[in-house]
């Protein structure tokens, strides 16, 4: 069975989705399962993170002789609340956004049916006119971030807590928080090692997380929460500079759907769908259940494609029903190969391990 012109380029366009630039932009989609447990020894003197769940994230927290044993779990699953967006443009907080910046948001929402339609259209509109700067230089006010374009995870948190709030009215708190390291060697965080992100609520459908750097309804198992509420200032968690972060034991079961023919730049919590061929997703791992760096290939009689992998995740969409070999190189070394039969309109979940450690 030869590739199809449709293969061709369904499969090339993962290399764009899931790595280069792209001209256009769009959502993911993510499912699945992941669990993670973490140990953090503080250098000092420091609160202990709090127990926290909500719709698709839970975290539990247990004292240990150097500090706390945190386990977490994300299970992204979509939510519908049934309403429509009825959004409110009429807040003297959001007259105070940069007019243009304004205009291409209400423009981006403007064809929403649905209130999470609009909340996912929201953080697709952030990503597409703001830039990330690790530390901007300017005071994150959602005025200048609007002007600037440019913001760190606190400056379009910011800008979009104003959106929901005052054009959604619905109520949403900061989150801050830790993204995990990858490995288990653990990891020595230093001032910058924290992250912000919101907590949106839903009414009768409860809470969900909303990063609009990352991802809307879910935030994966790399990201601890410290603090939930109370504004941007880290408080007592200033004192985790110098704190040691470690990895116990992790699994990932995540898997992600790119968008066709964009880049990704949010990924939704989802049902995925095949869209009327197949898909092969999944992901490569080393033994302790860190990602692989590398490239995943798709071949058959007709030919051969590449996708680069992205945080060990890889995604060949569009297929027609048959049997490929896959494989996976790192550093330019085969390390691992098989073969998978795709059905019409299935979704194959792989999930392949590397014998090496860590990379060597």
């Amino acid at each position: 069975m030869r590739f199809s012109t449709i293969l061709e380029s369904a499969a090339l366009s993962a290399i764009v989705t899931f790595g280069a630039f792209c001209a256009e932009a769009a959502s993911g989609t993510a499912w699945g399962r992941a669990d993670a447990t973490y140990e953090l020894e503080p250098a000092g003197h420091c609160a202990a993170p709090p127990s926290y769940s909500n719709r698709t994230f839970s975290q539990s927290v247990t004292r240990t002789k150097n500090g706390w044993e945190i386990s977490v779990t994300s299970s992204p699953s979509p939510v519908s609340t049934g309403l429509e967006p009825n959004l409110d443009w009429s807040s003297p907080a959001l007259k105070a956004i940069d007019p243009p910046y304004l205009a291409a948001v209400r423009s981006a929402l403007a064809p929403c049916r649905t209130q999470e339609e609009a909340i996912l259209r929201l953080g697709l509109a952030l990503r597409s006119l703001t830039r990330y700067a690790a530390k901007p230089g300017f005071d994150e006010s959602p005025e200048e971030v609007s002007r600037r374009r440019v913001a760190s995870c606190m400056g379009i948190t910011k800008v979009a807590a104003v959106f929901l709030e005052e054009a959604f009215h619905l109520p949403c708190r900061t989150v801050i928080g830790i993204k995990a390291p990858p490995g288990s060697d653990g990891e020595v965080l230093s001032g910058g090692a924290l992250h912000a992100w919101l907590e949106i609520g839903l009414g009768t459908k409860g809470r969900l997380f909303f990063d609009p750097w990352f991802s809307f309804g879910w935030v994966p198992e790399s990201y601890i929460v410290l603090k939930t509420g109370g504004g941007f200032a880290p408080g007592d968690f200033a004192a985790l500079a110098g704190a040691r972060l470690s990895v116990k034991w992790r699994k990932d079961r995540i898997f992600y759907l790119p968008a066709e023919n964009a880049e990704t730049l949010v990924w939704a919590a989802g049902s995925p769908r095949a869209g009327g061929r197949a898909v092969i997703t999944g992901k490569a791992l080393y033994m302790d259940e860190s990602p692989v760096s590398g490239t995943a290939f798709i071949e058959d009689s007709g030919g051969r494609v590449a996708a680069p992998l992205w945080n060990g995740n890889f995604c060949f969409r569009d297929l027609a029903p048959g049997s490929y070999d896959l494989s996976v190189e790192s550093g330019g070394e085969p390390i691992w190969r098989g073969a998978v039969m795709a059905g019409a309109l299935d979704i194959r979940e792989l999930v392949v391990y590397s014998r090496r450690e860590g990379g060597r």
